[in-house]
């Protein structure tokens, strides 16, 4: 697992954190969103009967799949953070492929790019276990 640790002082961190925020304090932040959002995603799932489940250790998933969601930095600084923009591409996913029982994990990373517009961007990364693809 390699988690990238952005430029600290960046404004697309505003979100996580209005204080400056130290290397543990960032990976504290990031990772506590990442399980706010595989239970959004967990209790979407459930809605539609599909089953979907996440490891006490989720990094330690052997996943077999993988989708990457980048959400650019806007204006509004909080719109690389709505999850539901990239939880309709995870479900579009999952419902292509008939899944209707899975492991997965999300995997955050913010990217700090001075090259690439100006606030920056968040990537997603779904990451999960498809037991059909091991048959």
């Amino acid at each position: 697992m390699n988690r990238k640790i952005p430029n600290l002082k960046h404004s697309l961190l505003t979100p996580l954190s209005f204080d400056e925020l130290t290397e543990n304090q960032y990976i504290e932040k990031i990772e506590k969103f990442e399980r706010n959002c595989e239970k959004k995603f967990i209790l979407t799932c459930k809605n539609l009967d599909i089953r979907a489940t996440v490891k006490t250790d989720p990094y330690s998933l052997p996943y077999t799949d993988e989708l990457v969601v980048t959400l650019h930095g806007e204006s509004y600084l909080n719109g690389a953070y709505e999850f539901e923009r990239v939880a309709y591409k995870m479900m579009k996913e999952i419902l292509n492929k008939n899944l209707y029982q899975f492991r997965f994990y999300m995997f955050i990373n913010v990217i700090d790019r001075s090259s690439f517009p100006f606030m920056g961007s968040v990537e997603y990364r779904f990451r999960y276990y498809n037991k059909e693809k091991k048959k």
